[in-house]
């Protein structure tokens, strides 16, 4: 064995050997070699021929070095001179910059001082104004106060009482103001109007109302279309002359009242009441005055009129009035069984013996049994009014005068429900009777009595004949190009002072042809109650000179019932029409065979039509409006509930079916006859009853069948409006719309994927797969959507009549708009606020940080990496607002576990941080700039936790505040470290998205305007709309007030400019005044994380670094 590790140990030393002494051989001949090679190179060196390749190479370097010199000193030269010029450049454009500063302050200048000075004169006229006021309110309050005491106390009327009003002192006296009361003029007359201080006669103005008081009639035109029943009209009287008459009993003895059925403004309505004693008539203008009757407030005057019979036209009994029910002359209302009309018609007024004028007089008796009835209660058209007996009537109770006034005033307020039996049970008395023999003469020549003459259905009263010309200008045809901002007039809005349009629907005239015809045949009854519920809503006015939308008298619903160059010609007629500027035109069956056009052929160029029938070609976005086609058979299919059980699922009820797509129907029913009926025409093609297609035997009563199926179908026929829409939305059945290119009803406000199906003509077979696809559940949400839209928008004309007028006010005031998704709420979603608790989880639960860049790539790259640390980030969103530049592609941008997105805006706005980007997923939105790279992981991750305990705030940390400046009388915006706070910047802020849909959506646009254009103040705006919905203060988080950003080399950034600060306090002074208010809420705390500088291991503490100041 030892023997072994000897040799073992032998061999290894030789081999050992064998390698040192090949290392020496190797070492010894690169000695060699070296040697040699020196000894070569010591030989060249020595030869003449490398001397001077030497030479040559230290020349030629030399030249190059000079060469380089001369083009660094000709490049110098250029920049210097490139320098030079932009130097010069910049001074001019400086100039050029102080200049237009100069006079922009020049003119800001003069502009403010103009503003003082008719701020100033406003000022005085106001004053003025309120100082009339006052003074008027001082003399009415004496006057009450006198009246009052003189009612109570009794005696002779005061002498204070008796003043006499004029309007204009010195003038000559208005001749109708005389006669009647009232003057067309009103007070603008140039003539003076005496008003007496007392008397025993009043006129209640405007009292009584009907909708026939507002509309023209036409004595001898046809009506047939009109649906309009004076017979109505008398009956609401009626019912109006005995709720007066009721309560004016109760003041004391009436001896007239005379209620106008003229129809201009100054006589419209108007109540003539005169009673026996003045005192009678004092008492009752204290107790009426200001009093509301039908939600109306009462304005009594005394008025002067002695002779009844100079007041009241003397043709109206004789229904001859040239003038019709536009007279200036009184046209009253008869009286139910002629009560308290002591007056005649002038056709009755008869010579006495002596040649003398007799007139007639009509006695009106009270029998003592009246004041012994029980008392009845107020009708509800009455606002409460105390009853009240004078004190001088409680007192003296053995004076026979005051005990027959006491029972007097007890007596007429309790009337009772038999008085108004015991007006009508006169009919029969002596006094009545001849009454109507000589009234009835006195109309002898017409066939019909005086309240059948009243009815619209039977005859209209008469109106001016305007006579129509061939030369008359038909008007120039619709302009296609027409938008909101280029054809409608925007100045003719507001002078109503209230941020609402103002509707004038013009009265109905006589319009004839050429041939002493008349031009149309009335209004239908579909157009009758479009044109009531435009009257009856808040946005009509009888005033034209008030108004901002005009609708025409001339009923276009139906192009096929109206004669187009005829319409043309009355409609250029129309006083306000200017090219049709601001007029709607509605529309519900468009063209005419047989090209069917989608418009009306009308001559109207710059009006709006709400029409039925449009496509995407001839719809004008933002300014015409897409109606339904009216059904009055709808209503016989309504529902009351979705809970109801349907036989078919899919139902074809249209007649006017291309054949097209009725055979590709009938074949989808050979596949599956157990879901699909296809009705039509029956033999005798009644409109209210379908057969099927292929057995006529089975008949089905229509609209009612539209009940039993869930789905429905809606093909274009000649027109793209059809009536089956509104019957199967009534029926609640779930529309499906096969229509291409057709413009839904409302879909300004209307969202039409909640309501209907959508499919297009070219894969009508693919029917049954997309209704099989939808889910029980989303069938029953979708017939819900169906009951509402239907109920809110489409179930009467009236309904049809203010969604339009809805659509155009939002489009007026945009400020004011309505929210689209809130509209389409159901009532059961409406409470639901995005801010709070939410009905389904959110898909994710982080935030998402948005950051606003514009070319500073560094900081960028670096915010990124500094967000990426954050834990509860879920996607960050980069919009880049540098149009001339491309951002970096994605693949340069740091390598983060998170999900980046970068969105190249076309503008460069500030606004477009705010945009609601549909890559935005979370509620929480961190909005931050490229520039605030000092936060920490912690702070960023404290602040969303502190926002999702204040989720309708803004929390953030750059804070401001917001100060009154009594110097310059206005907002300022403050940035020193103070007490309080009342903004957080939005430079490092959380906001929930919904405040980015409103910044978007609901954001006065002046607001959004000034700040693209002036690039600033996007921030302050957004704590302004935040605040204004809210009324809370932001939240500013962790101590940290320096934001400046050292790295970043950018010496553009708009924090820069000399003037940032001055503009943003104009900005908040600006935004104060358009809001109407300062809606700015100020605190005195911020929040940090609990164990904030506590002397705690850091272990124990969730938030370590929270930073700096």
């Amino acid at each position: 064995m030892v023997f072994l590790n000897n040799l073992s140990r032998h061999s290894e030393w030789r081999k050992l050997a064998k390698k040192l002494r090949r290392k020496r051989i190797r070492q010894a001949k690169a000695l060699e070699r070296d040697q040699r090679l020196l000894v070569e190179r010591q030989r060249i060196e020595k030869l003449p021929q490398y001397k001077s390749w030497l030479q040559e190479q230290e020349r030629l370097e030399q030249e190059k070095e000079k060469e380089a010199e001369v083009q660094r000193a000709q490049r110098e030269k250029q920049w210097q001179l490139v320098e030079i010029e932009a130097q010069k450049q910049w001074q001019e454009l400086q100039k050029k910059i102080a200049l237009a500063r100069e006079e922009k302050m020049k003119q800001n200048m003069k502009i403010k001082l103009e503003w003082e000075k008719e701020q100033q004169r406003l000022k005085k006229i106001k004053e003025a104004k309120e100082k009339e006021l006052e003074e008027k309110r001082i003399h009415q309050e004496n006057r009450e106060k006198v009246l009052l005491d003189f009612l109570e106390q009794g005696g002779n009327t005061p002498e204070h009482l008796n003043t006499k009003m004029e309007s204009n002192p010195g003038k000559p006296e208005c001749p109708f103001f005389q006669k009647v009361s009232a003057c067309r003029f009103f007070d603008a007359c140039s003539r003076n109007h005496i008003r007496p201080g007392v008397s025993k006669a009043l006129l209640i103005t405007n009292f009584f109302t009907d909708i026939s008081l507002r509309i023209k009639e036409n004595e001898h035109g046809s009506d047939s279309g009109l649906e309009f029943e004076k017979e109505d009209t008398y009956t609401n009287y009626k019912e109006f002359f005995f709720d007066v008459v009721m309560e004016m009993e109760k003041c004391g003895k009436i001896k007239n009242f005379f209620t106008c059925c003229n129809h201009e403004a100054h006589l419209r309505g108007n109540v003539y009441i005169q009673f026996k004693t003045t005192r009678d008539a004092l008492l009752s203008y204290h107790k009426f005055n200001g009093r509301w009757y039908a939600g109306r407030q009462l304005n009594v005057e005394f008025c002067t009129i002695e002779n009844w019979n100079s007041a009241i036209c003397g043709l109206f009994f004789r229904n001859k009035c040239p003038k019709g029910n536009s007279c200036n002359f009184l046209h009253i209302f008869d009286n139910p069984n002629g009560l308290y009309m002591h007056v005649e018609p002038k056709s009755s007024q008869r010579r006495g013996r002596n040649g003398e004028k007799s007139t007639s007089r009509r006695k009106h008796d009270v029998e003592d049994s009246w004041d012994q009835e029980p008392s009845e209660k107020r009708n509800w058209r009455w606002s409460e009014s105390p009853e009240r007996i004078p004190k001088h009537l409680e007192s003296n109770e053995d004076c026979p005068h005051t005990k027959r006034r006491k029972s007097e005033y007890k007596s007429n307020s309790e009337l009772s429900s038999r008085r108004s039996n015991r007006h009508r049970s006169r009919s029969g008395s002596r006094k009545n009777r001849s009454t109507r023999k000589r009234r009835s003469k006195s109309r002898s020549s017409s066939s019909t009595g005086h309240r059948k003459s009243r009815s619209l259905k039977q005859k209209r009263g008469q109106l001016q004949e305007i006579k129509l010309q061939p030369s008359d200008n038909v008007g120039r045809p619709r302009n296609p190009k027409c938008n909101h901002w280029d054809c409608f007039n925007i100045y003719r809005c507001g002078h109503t002072g209230h941020d609402r349009i103002a509707v004038y629907v013009y009265p109905l005239e006589k319009y004839l042809d050429e041939n002493g015809k008349t031009a149309f045949e009335g209004v239908s009854k579909e157009y009758y109650d479009l044109l009531k519920g435009i009257v009856d809503s808040k946005y009509y006015t009888a005033n034209p000179n008030e108004a901002c939308v005009f609708i025409p008298f001339l009923d276009t619903l139906n192009e096929e019932r109206i004669d187009v160059n005829l319409s043309s010609r009355i409609l250029n007629q129309l006083p306000q029409w200017s090219n049709g500027e601001n007029h709607i035109i509605f529309n519900m069956i468009s063209g005419q065979a047989p090209d069917f056009s989608t418009v009306p052929d009308l001559q109207i160029e710059s009006a709006m039509i709400a029409g039925a029938s449009f496509d995407t070609y001839t719809f004008r976005q933002k300014f015409d409006i897409s109606i339904p086609v009216f059904s009055p058979v709808a209503k016989f299919a309504e529902v009351k509930s979705i809970h109801h059980s349907r036989t078919w699922k899919i139902i074809s009820s249209q007649l006017n079916i291309d054949p097209y797509y009725l055979e590709e129907l009938q074949h989808l029913n050979k596949l599956h006859q157990d879901q699909i009926l296809i009705l039509n025409h029956c033999h005798h093609k009644k409109y209210t009853k379908r057969c099927e297609v292929n057995n006529l035997e089975n008949v089905y009563h229509y609209p009612q069948v539209l009940k039993e199926s869930t789905f429905c179908l809606i093909f274009r026929g000649h027109r793209m409006g059809q009536f089956i829409l509104l019957e199967a939305m009534a029926a609640n059945c779930i529309p499906v719309i096969v229509m291409d290119g057709h413009v839904m009803p409302f879909h300004d406000v209307i969202d039409w994927r909640r309501v209907a199906i959508f499919i297009m003509e070219s894969h009508l077979n693919t029917l049954l797969d997309v209704i099989n696809d939808i889910s029980e559940k989303k069938i029953v949400q979708m017939r819900k959507s169906v009951m509402f839209i239907y109920n809110t928008y489409f179930s009467s004309m009236e309904k049809i009549a203010i969604s339009t007028l809805d659509i155009i006010q939002d489009r007026v005031y945009p400020h004011q708009a309505r929210i689209y998704d809130e509209l389409n709420l159901l009532p059961s979603e409406v409470n639901l606020n995005p801010l709070y608790f939410p009905t389904t989880a959110p898909r994710s639960i982080g935030f998402t940080a948005v950051i606003l860049t514009y070319d500073r790539v560094q900081s960028l790259y670096t915010l990124i990496e500094r967000l990426a640390k954050v834990p509860s980030l879920m996607k960050i969103v980069v919009v880049w607002n540098n149009q001339n530049k491309n951002p970096p592609s994605i693949s340069q941008f740091p390598k983060i576990s998170k999900v980046i997105n970068v969105i190249k805006t076309k503008a460069n706005k500030l606004s477009n941080r705010f945009y609601p980007y549909k890559e935005i997923e979370t509620e929480a939105v961190l909005h931050i700039d490229d520039d605030i790279v000092m936060l920490t992981a912690d702070e960023v991750e404290f602040a969303f936790e502190v926002w999702r305990e204040f989720p309708d705030r803004i929390v953030g940390f750059p804070s401001r505040t917001h100060l009154w400046d009594n110097v310059t009388n206005s907002w300022k915006y403050e940035s020193e470290w103070l007490n309080e706070i009342s903004m957080v910047l939005t430079g490092a802020a959380f906001l929930h998205k919904y405040w980015s849909y409103l910044y978007t959506n609901n954001l006065p646009s002046n607001i959004k305007d000034w700040v693209d254009d002036n690039m600033n103040c996007e921030d302050i705006a957004m704590n302004f709309l935040v605040a204004n919905v809210t009324n809370k203060p932001p939240m500013k988080v962790t101590p940290r007030k320096k934001f400046k950003c050292p790295e970043c080399t950018n010496n553009e950034m708009l924090s820069a400019d000399i003037g940032h600060m001055v503009a943003r306090s104009q900005c908040v002074d600006r935004f104060a005044k358009i809001f109407g208010r300062m809606p700015l809420k100020s605190v005195e705390f911020r929040a940090d994380p609990v164990l904030f500088k506590d002397a705690f291991p850091e272990k124990l503490k969730r938030f370590n670094n929270i930073g700096s100041l």
